[in-house]
């Protein structure tokens, strides 16, 4: 019988940042379009497909009422 042992390295290293809001650990491709804060998905809030922190949609929402 052979023993055999394989070592395999994992290569996908998914960085993960703490949310700016909650602190909750978010990967990094979940940032604010406008600022580039990390926001998880619950402090998220979305206009359309794009996603802001919630500072940056309350500014944005205040601008789009000026208008």
């Amino acid at each position: 019988m052979i023993n055999r042992k394989t070592k395999t390295k994992n290569t996908s290293k998914t960085a993960e940042k703490p949310c700016g809001q909650c602190g909750k650990p978010t990967t990094t491709n979940e940032t604010c379009h406008k600022c580039g804060k990390v926001t998880c998905n619950n402090c998220a809030k979305f206009n359309e497909e794009t996603r802001y922190c919630p500072a940056c949609f309350e500014k944005i929402r205040a601008l789009y009422k000026l208008a």
